[in-house]
């Protein structure tokens, strides 16, 4: 398994640069620093969004379709997942901790697909 993978695949929760958060700390990330920026309406509990974060991370690590990841040279994981025609996508960043990951941001952009794209390629690879 890859380093990638492996990082994907062991998410333990939230990041804000080198800020952890607690329980509460988390909840106002998620549904004041996250939902407003994207199309993610309604109610969500903090676990069912690491839950969410965690099912796109296991299949970005397995190179499922649907899913594309680029890292940047500073180790950060940009992972976009569209989950069929009729849905739209999900865009998530992760930074590792060794062989573990903190989720950075998980949003469903505004203008989908393209976001992902846009993201500068210089510094990155491209996974699949």
């Amino acid at each position: 398994m890859s380093r990638t993978a492996l990082i994907l695949r062991n998410l333990i929760g939230f990041t804000r640069g080198s800020d952890r958060f607690d329980a509460n700390d988390v909840w106002h990330f998620v549904h004041h620093c996250l939902m407003p920026h994207s199309k993610m309406r309604g109610v969500m509990t903090v676990d069912q969004y690491l839950a969410m974060a965690r099912e796109i991370g296991r299949r970005a690590a397995d190179g499922l379709p649907g899913t594309y990841t680029k890292e940047r040279d500073n180790g950060e994981i940009l992972v976009y997942w569209e989950p069929g025609p009729e849905k739209e996508g999900l865009f998530m960043a992760v930074a590792p901790i060794g062989t573990q990951g903190e989720i950075k941001t998980l949003f469903q952009p505004e203008d989908g697909k393209r976001y992902f794209d846009d993201q500068p390629v210089n510094g990155f690879r491209i996974l699949h």
